[in-house]
């Protein structure tokens, strides 16, 4: 009976600090939500630590939703969801709202490409520059869950208009000892293979984790694409047929450590390291066409790349208790280093009225990345209504780009092409200062901050005869929110922020990279930074069995950086440019029925207006896109999950065409045995009907149209194994401020060493 009365009082505290549990009834739950003191926000534990001392031995059953939302952030819980055991996390982002990943493996946030990576409370200069293909590469059990933070705050970098996409790796365990997790996954995408432990020595906590992933089977795509030169009819239809071979392999490691001397010091040290070998072969036969359908020429060429993505990430953090809980004074420092090698060699041969003097064309593109960042907050919770945050932050980043083109009859005979290598050093240093003020008054909620960042940047060329350029920049960032609770868990909120976008290194970059004899990709070193005002309306309400979120939003852009298409001597050019004012008005809304304990239906959309207006390329032009998703699941009295789940989005509005619309379906079951769970087998399939999706594009420029259809075999089966060793309590500990490097074009994080680590 006691432990009952404390359940009650334990939920209906949980309510009152408003989290996403379906609170009206205590049994409702989630049942890792009481687990440990760890495991429920600060301001709760803090005030009822005997509560949970008390609850030691009671059982609450429940599950926790696989989506939350509080209008200001969205949670997809990836652990939750049983497909998860065998997928990528690129398969898993394509389940997330607000999140859309197109045919070509593009990922948007709020419908926004400018958005920013955080792993862990760290932005990865790799993942920024590659996430699709990591993404695909990394198993979605290295991975706990998927935020989407819509409204980051003064606290964090000023940079992403689309938001901030936080990908959180560890996971919290609750049971008492040392611990170790291994899991093993087969399935036609990947194999992969996990371990993870944890172990404390006296006041030393650590952890360790290591993934690998390959996929031995690999992956067969198809596409076709076509350029129609509308003022040409002779030369008029440019197609290709292309199949390609995709393959990889993934490896990654953390090692994190905690010491706690005392209860008013914290020290931290965490390290990780991940390296990635995709592989990829593609063969295509090219034609060209008269407008008639008469042929004119063709030929073939095989495409052999060699590629190589490295990073390493040390940290440290020290925090300071300043007398009661939650008065912090944090220090932080994150050191980064990555490179990319990527290597294409194309053959070309079978010519058929068609001379080419090149029959071999390489080409190199290397790039480093180092960056050190240093950062200091200060949290001050005055009273148990109003806290004030602190903080400044420093952080000087070098890149460098080594480019160049070889040619010849073979790779032995390969000479430079041109007169140099294309080398050039882009800097960026960044000093910010921020704050930010959270208070309650009675049913009311503010939250106001502002964030000054002082930015030199530029880009250095050391060959060619491009312009060394330096560019200083003074932004002065605010936010602002008020929201209305009506119940506990019910509110109204209302939002304003402003988020910034800087051009990164392949934006910047000159070089021009063609993979089509007729295509070539291009950056330029003229682009400047662009800025998105954003403001939404949000009502919430995760109360009952029937909960939800519905929002209406509105995103202004000028300087907006966009990719374009141009026609330039048959060949179409691809590059960037500050071009015009964007403006998005979207509808979204999220609906969840909580039949039961064991079932629960979601179904989650968006509805977009968006309108360009480009004076440069005389483009003025609007249109709606739209997705919907829906995700039902299903717990056994016997521990059996059951899990569907489907969605699909419309075409999308581009500058100048239309993008790919996309689908997707899958069904997965899991289910624990002996005692405390120790193992996990599950298994799924995924777009299984069909061998291949399709995914059009469309762009049309002046004097030219480009089409393509790319077919991609996305269909999936799997199985997993999971086994769990031993038992621990602790959990290595974290300082109370993270370093997020969010500066770059392409997380809150509650569970980050020192707010780093993978």
């Amino acid at each position: 009976m006691e432990a009952r009365k404390i359940r009650m009082l334990l939920a209906a505290t949980i309510v009152a600090a408003g989290t996403t549990a379906a609170a009206q009834d205590p049994t409702q739950l989630p049942a890792d939500t009481i687990k440990t003191n760890q495991q429920v926000p600060d301001s709760i534990s803090d005030q009822f630590a005997d509560i949970f001392t008390q609850l030691e031995g009671v059982t609450v059953t429940g599950t926790k939703p696989v989506i939350q939302s509080d209008g200001a952030k969205l949670t997809y819980n990836v652990d939750e969801d049983p497909s998860s055991k065998n997928n990528t996390v690129l398969e898993m982002l394509r389940k997330v709202p607000m999140v859309s990943v197109d045919g070509e493996d593009n990922i948007r946030v709020n419908g926004e490409s400018n958005f920013k990576i955080y792993v862990n409370g760290k932005e990865d200069p790799m993942l920024s520059a590659n996430a699709s293909t990591i993404f695909k590469s990394m198993p979605a059990t290295a991975i706990r869950k998927i935020e989407v933070i819509n409204e980051p705050g003064a606290k964090y970098d000023a940079e992403g208009s689309g938001g901030i996409l936080n990908i959180v790796t560890e996971t919290q365990q609750s049971i008492n000892g040392y611990l170790l997790n291994a899991t093993l996954s087969i399935s036609k995408m990947n194999t992969a293979a996990s371990l993870y432990g944890r172990t404390r020595v006296n006041k030393v906590t650590m952890d360790a984790n290591l993934t690998y992933a390959n996929s031995f089977i690999g992956r067969k795509d198809k596409s076709e694409s076509e350029i129609e030169y509308l003022n040409d009819p002779t030369n008029h239809f440019l197609r290709e047929h292309l199949t390609q071979n995709q393959k990889f392999g993934f490896l990654n490691g953390s090692y994190n450590l905690s010491w706690e001397p005392d209860t008013l010091n914290l020290f931290t040290l965490g390290v990780s390291g991940m390296t990635i070998d995709p592989s990829l072969k593609v063969n295509s036969i090219t034609t060209m066409t008269s407008a008639n359908g008469d042929p004119v020429y063709s030929y073939r060429r095989k495409m052999d790349p060699n590629l190589e993505m490295e990073d390493i990430s040390v940290n440290a953090s020290y925090q300071r208790t300043l007398g009661r809980q939650g008065h912090n004074l944090v220090f932080s420092y994150l050191y980064d280093f990555s490179n990319q090698n990527i290597d294409f060699d194309n053959y070309y041969s079978d010519f058929d009225n068609y001379e080419m003097e090149i029959p071999f064309l390489g080409n190199r593109m290397h790039y480093y990345n180092n960056s050190h960042t240093a950062q200091i907050d200060y949290v001050n919770p005055i009273n148990e209504h109003h806290t004030l945050e602190f903080g400044a932050k420093g952080l000087f980043r070098r890149n460098r780009s080594d480019s160049w083109n070889i040619g010849g009859s073979s790779p032995e005979s390969a000479i430079l092409l041109g007169t140099d290598h294309d080398r050039l050093l882009q800097y960026q240093d960044i000093a910010a200062l921020y704050g930010s003020y959270t208070g309650t008054y009675g049913k009311w909620g503010i939250k106001a901050g502002v964030r000054y960042e002082y930015t030199h940047m530029g880009v250095d060329f050391r060959t060619g005869d491009q312009q060394d350029f330096t560019s200083i920049l003074n932004d002065v960032v605010p936010n602002a929110a008020i929201t209305y609770n009506f119940q506990p868990a019910e509110n109204l909120r209302f939002a304003y922020q402003m988020r910034i976008f800087r051009p990164n290194i392949e934006q910047l970059n000159p070089y021009r990279f063609s993979m089509e004899e007729n295509q070539v990709r291009e950056g330029n070193p003229d682009l400047s930074s662009e800025r998105t005002n954003v403001v939404s309306l949000t009502y919430s309400n995760f109360m009952n069995k029937i909960f939800g979120s519905v929002g209406v939003e509105w995103r202004y852009l000028h300087d907006m950086i966009t990719s374009y298409d141009h026609l330039e001597d048959k060949i179409v050019y691809s590059s960037y440019a500050n071009m015009g004012i964007k403006n998005n008005f979207r509808l979204n809304g999220m609906l969840g029925w909580r039949f039961s304990q064991a079932m629960d239906v979601t179904i989650n959309g968006s509805l977009n207006y968006i309108h360009y207006n480009a004076g440069a390329l005389d483009i003025h032009k609007g249109g709606v896109e739209g997705n919907a998703f829906l995700g039902w699941n299903y717990r056994f009295n016997n521990g059996l999950r059951l899990s569907l789940n489907g969605g699909g989005s419309t075409r999308g509005v581009t500058l100048q065409g239309k993008g790919s619309s996309f689908y997707f379906y899958g069904l997965s079951a899991s289910k624990s045995f002996l005692k405390e769970d120790r193992l996990t087998l599950a298994v799924n399939a995924s777009n299984f009907l069909t061998p291949y999706t399709h995914f059009n594009r469309y762009t049309e420029a002046p004097g030219v149209i480009t089409r393509s259809n790319f077919k991609a075999a996305n269909w999936n089966v799997g199985v997993s194994v999971t086994w769990k060793f031993g038992s621990l309590k602790s959990d290595v500990k974290k300082t109370d401020a993270n370093i997020d490097n969010n500066d770059t074009s392409k997380t809150d994080n509650s569970n980050s060493v020192g707010g780093f680590g993978m």
